[in-house]
């Protein structure tokens, strides 16, 4: 299985592509989608803030004008305006400024304070909306890299009626990238036992795997107590633990040579691997199938 499996790998490896060019779109609609949301945000916020500290100026138009003009005092006007310049930005008067003005609003305007703080609370919320929505166009593209690079690695194994498509194209699919995100984000909280949760994930698809192809095999009358052993669960695990490894040094080179082009590269080589591995599981159930098909035919040519 373990020879069977570099050797699919190493076959196909022109379909890593697609997850590729799928995740990367997903990548950039996101990215257009955030800049587009959080400049929108921002704008709004920026304009309640603008409204609110203008309506709040003329309501304390006396207290701020004294303000102001207590502070442009504190500049020295001798100098050229360069020399003004200067003076504003090697001290402390901009902030300094700043500050006194939020101040003198605030005590001079009834609620100031709770309205400024409402309006930034907002923005903040806005932005924590933005990002889940984000991370779900994300999740979604993972799903649709996930679903085209399996029909493309096992469609010339997978044949059949509607029943065989959805079990091995929709059903197992949805799944793994549900552990797929589930476990990267459980490893972004959980660095203590990340290890552990790896191994379990790996082992969980690999039996996973292993039972979808006897799923989608079934008319090869093969027992899934034949299957589903552990010697076979854990030979599947390590041939899938060997294209993990290679998986981690080929991300490993690219980090060295290009942190960002690791991290862009990661989902969609651990996509297509995963998927290899599947189609490895199908390679495993039809040797196993096939010594007894032999057998049967044989059996029936021998005389009475």
């Amino acid at each position: 299985m373990i020879k069977n499996s570099l050797k699919n790998f190493a076959k196909n490896l022109v379909l890593l592509f697609i997850p590729m060019g799928i995740f990367y779109l997903f990548i950039i609609f996101a990215i257009i989608g955030l800049f587009s949301a959080t400049m929108e945000s921002l704008q709004n916020m920026l304009g309640e803030l603008t409204e609110l500290i203008h309506l709040s100026s003329e309501a304390s138009s006396a207290s701020v004008n004294q303000f102001l003009a207590y502070s442009l005092e504190q500049l020295n006007w001798n100098g050229s305006l360069l020399d003004v310049a200067r003076q504003i930005l090697s001290t402390d008067w901009l902030p300094t400024t700043a500050k006194g003005f939020f101040a003198t609003l605030n005590a001079s305007t009834e609620g100031f304070e709770e309205q400024f703080l409402a309006v930034v609370t907002e923005f903040k919320n806005s932005l924590g909306t933005i990002f889940t929505v984000v991370i779900s166009i994300l999740g979604i593209g993972i799903l649709c890299a996930n679903y085209a690079t399996r029909f493309a690695v096992r469609k010339s194994v997978v044949k059949g009626g509607i029943k065989k498509f959805i079990v091995a194209h929709t059903v197992v699919p949805l799944v793994q990238s549900i552990f797929l995100i589930v476990a990267f984000g459980l490893l972004s909280v959980i660095k203590l036992y990340g290890i552990l949760l790896f191994f379990a994930v790996l082992l969980i698809l690999s039996g996973a795997s292993l039972i979808n192809a006897w799923i989608v095999h079934r008319d090869k009358e093969l027992a899934l107590s034949d299957v589903l052993t552990s010697k076979n669960v854990f030979t599947h695990l390590a041939a899938n633990l060997i294209l993990l490894l290679i998986d981690g040094a080929v991300v490993l080179l690219l980090f060295l040579f290009s942190p960002v082009l690791a991290i862009l590269l990661m989902i969609p080589i651990l996509i297509y691997t995963l998927n290899v591995a599947d189609a490895n599981a199908d390679s495993f159930i039809c040797s196993l199938v096939a010594p007894g098909a032999g057998a049967s035919e044989e059996k029936k040519k021998l005389p009475a």
